[in-house]
């Protein structure tokens, strides 16, 4: 049985109780309209997420928390990036 006969584990694990089930006996067009409801479904979702005022509160909140940290990993790997540069300028890796 190769990859491609085996449904991802993670979004097996998301499908509602019974999908697997109640699709299986779709016709080709019923299973394109069922894409198209669950794309739509998508869409409304990510919409009201980006217009979600409390979400993007939050996010600016984890984005400025967050930023000391982030400068300190970008510091620390341009560092070391910039030591291999000289490693190689000087022909030692």
């Amino acid at each position: 049985m190769s990859k491609e006969d085996i449904f991802p584990k993670k979004w097996d694990n998301a499908l509602p109780a019974g999908f697997k089930d109640e699709v299986e006996t779709f016709s080709e067009d019923q299973l394109k309209a069922s894409i198209v409801k669950s794309n739509k479904a998508i869409s409304i979702a990510e919409k009201d997420m980006d217009e979600d005022e409390e979400l993007a509160a939050a996010k600016e909140e984890l984005k400025r928390l967050a930023e000391p940290f982030k400068e300190a990993i970008k510091s620390a790997n341009a560092q070391a990036r910039y030591c291999v540069f000289l490693l190689n300028q000087r022909g030692n890796v």
